[in-house]
Formats: structure tokens, C-alpha cells, sequence
């Protein structure tokens, strides 16, 4: 992204953190978009892209990511990675001592998120992603935990995600199109902070 819309993100108070504002100045969100609608790259609107899928806001993402605490050196999850440019911001992030997990349901979305992601030299170089079609809730199974978990699809928003997440994660996801955030204690309770001002996508008129 220019540095444009990203200077009006941290002027809204979307983007606060250096390396969410690293990420989004180095991994531009039109190399992701569907070519005919990159004019509006600029434009702080969802994007179709095909196959039933959106790409949220720049705005709702960069709120996501803030309120995902995403660390270097963290293994995250993705549900619903879409045409990549999530995925490939959150490799930014947690680097190459981190590693990103990233799921979606379309064979032919992941086609198009492998080749934008490949694109950027350091994510296949440093083997950060791995990226995987399901069908569906129950195909989700994973032995290891996350540090952090993100729903970027509504499809998903019915799995059961909190049993991916260690000791201090945190899951950010969209529930009837507000943003929630859910944190597992150290003991394993699970906290739920809702953000009503926060819609995954714009609200139906």
C-alpha cells in the first residue's frame, strides 16, 4: 500500500503498532487484488474476489491485526486466507523465527494466494507459510497450538478455534459482522471482548 493510506490509517488510529505499520508499507495490498478492481487500491472498501469471497477493509484489517497482539517468532492460524495479502502481512510480522498456518475452502483461491504471496522473496525463502484447502469445520485439525488465531471468513466463524489456542492466545474473529476478541488465560479460562463499532464488513442497507 502507498504511503498514502497508510498515513491515513494512523491518522484514523487504525494502524498504531511499527511492525503492523512495517507490514503494510512493505507487503502492498494491490499485488493482491483482482486486477480490474486496482484503481481502487487506495480505497479503504472491501474488495470481491471471486469464488463468494471478500477482502475486508484495509481499516477493519488493520484493527484485527492491532487487537491481535501478533509478536516475532509467533506461530499463528488464519481461517480464510483468501487472495494471500493477510497472510503474507502476518509472515512480515512474526518473521522468520515465526510461522503462519493458513486455511481457506476453495482449490482455486489458493491458487491465486500462492501466486500472490510468491511475490515476496522472503516468505518462501524463510518457509513461513503453509497453506491448506479444507472443506469444511471438522477437516480443521491441527496437534500443535497457536499463539494467535484469525477468522477472516465468515464460513468459519461456526469452528471451534479456542481449542488451537496456548496459554495467552488470543483469537480475533468476526461474530454477527462485529469484531470480537477471545483470550485464554493462563489458567484456561477464555475471556470475550466484543468491539460493537467494529463491522467485519459494511452493514447491509
Amino acid at each position: 500500500m502507498s504511503s498514502k493510506i497508510v498515513n491515513e490509517m494512523i491518522h484514523k488510529g487504525c494502524l498504531k503498532t511499527d511492525a503492523i505499520i512495517d507490514a503494510f508499507a512493505d507487503v502492498p495490498r494491490v499485488e493482491f487484488m483482482p486486477k480490474r478492481f486496482r484503481s481502487a487500491s487506495e480505497a479503504d472498501i472491501p474488495i470481491p474476489l471471486g469464488y463468494g469471497h471478500m477482502m475486508p477493509s484495509p481499516s477493519i484489517i488493520a484493527n484485527m491485526l492491532e487487537l491481535l497482539d501478533v509478536q516475532k517468532g509467533h506461530n499463528v492460524l488464519i481461517a480464510g486466507f483468501g487472495s494471500g495479502w493477510v497472510s503474507a502481512l502476518l509472515c512480515h510480522i512474526v518473521g522468520q523465527s515465526g510461522h503462519v498456518t493458513a486455511c481457506d475452502v476453495s482449490h482455486a483461491i489458493e491458487e491465486d494466494a500462492r501466486a500472490n504471496i510468491a511475490k515476496f522473496s522472503f516468505i518462501g525463502r524463510d518457509h513461513i507459510i503453509d497453506l491448506q484447502t479444507v472443506e469444511s469445520c471438522k477437516d480443521i485439525q491441527f496437534e500443535k497450538k497457536f499463539d494467535r488465531v484469525i477468522v477472516l471468513d465468515v464460513y468459519f466463524t461456526e469452528c471451534n478455534f479456542e481449542r488451537f489456542l496456548t496459554q495467552e492466545g488470543i483469537l480475533v474473529m468476526p461474530r454477527e459482522n462485529k469484531i470480537h476478541r477471545t483470550k485464554k488465560t493462563t489458567d484456561g479460562k477464555i475471556n470475550i471482548d466484543a468491539f460493537q463499532k467494529l463491522n467485519f464488513l459494511p452493514p447491509s442497507k
